[in-house]
């Protein structure tokens, strides 16, 4: 791989015609960039991606789902009865996108976003680099059941992410466990291979994983959070962080988390490693979800464990400390993200709930404040007094490259939704304004579908450099949307990391980029509940033409540099040991 490509600006000037004549004392210079400097290897084209029709604002998507091959039949078998989409009835698809769990990332080495539905076996729909979709032959299934959640990370270091899954329970005194397809190339996978049958309380049913290295040994780790399932069976404790050398896990491998109070644990739907407090290691956010049966009062409602790096014998200390960073509060969180919302330099978390999102905003001492309400992440358009929205997946996205993070949550009733008096909750889109404030604009960008959608990820699927977003239904309560987005005139920047064999992707680097008096800081992250986004960070710089600094920190410490970076381009940012 080249150090780096790059082409000169071209310097603007200005002519005044008299008579067609070009006066030469009429040409005026503009200042000239600096040319980018660079600490690391940073790749990219030299030419940027044009945009030969711009639109602006936010009324700019277009659902095209239909279009572009997403409609399959499942792992079942068996054609879908015809339906008339013109006639308001939605195509049947099957069991098949009707999986909460989805996926977007390049499964198959060519450097475009393919995505991924959690089924009996995983469903793959490879992209042809332009946005359009087929789907890939179907994988060997999981034993005993359908798959409660799927990422996508490269366990091995061949550069082609293995799908991870967590199966449901195969009867009501088990838990269901972790499996694994790897990858070997050209649209092959191996059968699944069982990790940990996940020893827990019975009852507690896998909902979600994630992944990131705690213990600093270039190798990925796994959690996988636990819910109720039975009135009687509480909970998932005890939590566990199963370790794997060289990509490998073996399920006698494990850290055991039990450092904080309660008997029954933290019954979640979600959890994400994160480096909250900037420090290299890995820390552990399990945000609790109410159960619907009640849980005595002394219980703890989220979890966050700080990483403290190694003990005597080289495993990871982790200590809760969600009650001294103002997080423990319950509430039914069924989705994640994280970003500087308050631009103070320190991650905020934002989390679905029944109701508006729940924010945790950083206080600048180590502690969060709650701070979804006071940013305007409310509807404008509220279902009913309570709950004004049910939310399950949420992404940070930059969807009109104006600088600003958008924020976007798929909605659907939960069990208890219903109870309400309606069971549909349309989705919803808040921009962010340039004071850090948010408005709704679901209706302007035409989004707010009430469909079951549970699951949703948002990437650039036709490389045309702005930010598209696909939404799953829920038991095929209505049909996939997949919103493609318009270009504009605005600048972006995108930037894949590439990491040593054991962390290709860079899972858990963080990554900060700088243009005008903003710099956003954004993680790699794997699955957060029911949706992986792709290991690239996207980020908007509006009018500027260059991100002025870009810092990437990878998970061992390294540090890569760049300043005057052109925009409008996909930058590969190498690590030395690559």
């Amino acid at each position: 791989m080249p150090l780096v490509s790059f082409r000169h600006y071209a310097f603007a000037t200005a002519s005044l015609l008299l008579g067609g004549c070009v006066l030469p004392g009429d040409l005026i210079d503009e200042p000239t960039p600096a040319p980018p400097e660079f600490q690391g290897v940073f790749d990219y084209p030299s030419e940027p991606v044009v945009c030969a029709s711009p639109v602006e604002g936010m009324a700019r998507f277009s659902e095209e789902s239909q279009q572009r091959g997403l409609v399959v039949t499942g792992q079942g078998g068996g054609q879908p009865p015809p339906r008339n989409r013109d006639e308001g009835d939605p195509p049947q698809f099957g069991t098949g996108l009707a999986g909460q769990a989805l996926v977007a990332q390049d499964l198959d080495g060519d450097g475009d976003i393919d995505l991924a539905a959690a089924d009996r076996a995983p469903l793959v729909f490879l992209n042809d680099g332009a946005g359009f979709f087929e789907q890939a032959p179907g994988l060997p299934e999981a034993p005993g059941g359908g798959l409660m959640a799927l990422a996508a990370v490269d366990l091995d270091g061949d550069r082609l992410p293995e799908l991870v899954g967590v199966v449901r329970p195969q009867d009501e005194g088990s838990t269901g466990g972790m499996l694994i397809w790897r990858n070997l190339g050209f649209g092959a996978w191996s059968p699944p291979e069982a990790i940990s049958s996940g020893q827990a309380i019975p009852g507690g049913e896998p909902s979600s994983i994630t992944l990131g290295d705690v213990d600093g040994d270039g190798d990925l780790d796994a959690h996988f959070v636990k819910r109720a399932r039975l009135p009687d069976q509480m909970g998932g404790w005890p939590e566990r962080i199963f370790l794997s050398e060289n990509g490998v896990f073996d399920a006698e491998r494990y850290i055991e988390l039990t450092a904080y109070q309660g008997t029954w644990g933290v019954p979640a739907l979600v959890a994400t490693f994160t480096d909250r407090d900037g420090d290299g290691d890995q820390d552990l956010f399990i945000a609790g979800g109410t159960p619907e049966w009640g849980i005595p009062p002394d219980q703890p409602g989220c979890a966050f464990f700080r990483n403290e790096g190694a003990d005597a014998d080289g495993a990871p200390v982790f200590v809760d400390d969600a009650e001294a960073t103002g997080t423990e509060q319950f509430f039914s969180a069924m989705g994640i993200d994280s970003a500087d919302l308050n631009q103070d330099g320190d991650l905020d978390y934002c989390l679905t709930d029944v109701g508006p999102p729940v924010c945790y905003l950083s206080d600048g001492a180590g502690g969060f404040v709650d701070g979804g309400l006071s940013l305007g992440l409310v509807p404008e358009d509220p279902v009913l007094d309570f709950p004004t929205t049910i939310g399950w997946s949420i992404d940070f996205q930059d969807l009109d490259n104006d600088g600003f993070l958008d924020v976007l949550q798929a909605s659907a009733p939960d069990h208890g939704g219903i109870w309400s008096g309606t069971d549909r909750f349309p989705d919803l889109l808040w921009r962010m304004l340039p004071d850090g404030n948010f408005e709704d604009v679901t209706e302007e960008a035409a989004f707010g579908s009430d469909d079951r959608h549970v699951g949703m990820l948002s990437a650039d699927f036709d490389g045309n450099g702005w930010i598209d977003v696909f939404f799953q239904a829920e038991s095929n309560d209505g049909q996939p949307l997949l919103m493609m987005n318009a270009c504009g005139e605005a600048h972006w920047i995108e930037l894949e990391l590439v990491g040593p064999a054991g962390n290709t992707e860079g899972v858990g680097a963080r990554i900060e980029v700088s243009s005008g008096d903003r710099t956003e800081i954004r993680e790699i992250l794997t699955l957060r509940a029911t949706a992986q986004t792709p290991s690239r960070v996207h980020v908007g710089l509006g009018e500027a033409d260059i991100a002025a600094e870009v810092v990437v920190k990878w998970p061992d410490g390294v540090v890569s540099r760049a300043t005057n970076l052109p925009s409008d381009r996909l930058v590969t940012v190498v690590h030395p040991d690559a």
